[in-house]
């Protein structure tokens, strides 16, 4: 598959473009029906829209902040240069089909849904999960820990447990390809 940086990052900004349309509108509704519970409150409406404000300028900020994330999310991983991410990019392999945002290469993890990556030898924690909403599963989840990042943590999220499954055993193998010397600990 051949996967250009460029076209992941419209990805990743396209959705965060989503996100910020979506949580504008389901905030406008509601703080509209707080508005029209809290109306004869002398504080309702104007309680209820600067709670929407800052929803907004929250939603707003996650948008903006892509490129300054995305600068981030590769000095995790030694800040390599558009030729270098190009060269990463092509030896990567989705870990979903489909999905260019979950990807693997040969030493890093690279999650452009939460913006992200780490090196495989600095996965301390590995282990299946899933995302559960009144008894029905809505993804099916890998966790991870990493040490030495600002973050502990990672989330990889799936649609279909078989696929979920399929990615936590390349992970692993890949772990252990590029000599993970610790002993991961699988869930």
């Amino acid at each position: 598959m051949n996967i250009r940086y460029r076209d992941i990052v419209k990805a990743v900004r396209h959705s965060r473009k989503i996100i910020l349309i979506v949580g504008t509108v389901i905030g406008a509704i509601v703080c509209t029906l707080v508005s029209v519970e809290l109306a004869d409150s002398r504080y309702g409406v104007p309680l209820a829209l600067a709670a929407f404000i800052t929803v907004f300028i929250g939603l707003l900020i996650n948008f903006l902040a892509v490129g300054k994330r995305l600068e981030k999310m590769w000095a995790n991983v030694g800040s390599p240069d558009t030729d270098e991410i190009e060269k990463m990019l092509g030896s990567a392999v989705c870990l979903e089909s489909g999905n260019i945002m979950l990807l693997l290469t040969d030493e890093t993890v690279l999650n452009f849904e939460t913006i992200r990556a780490y090196r495989l030898t600095d996965i301390t924690e590995l282990y299946k999960t899933a995302s559960t909403d009144e008894g029905s599963v809505i993804s099916y989840d890998i966790a991870v820990k990493c040490g030495g990042y600002p973050f502990k943590g990672d989330t990889l999220s799936f649609v279909k447990a078989e696929e979920r499954d399929a990615a936590f055993d390349m992970i692993l193998q890949a772990y252990r390809t590029a000599g993970g010397t610790e002993k991961i600990t699988e869930h």
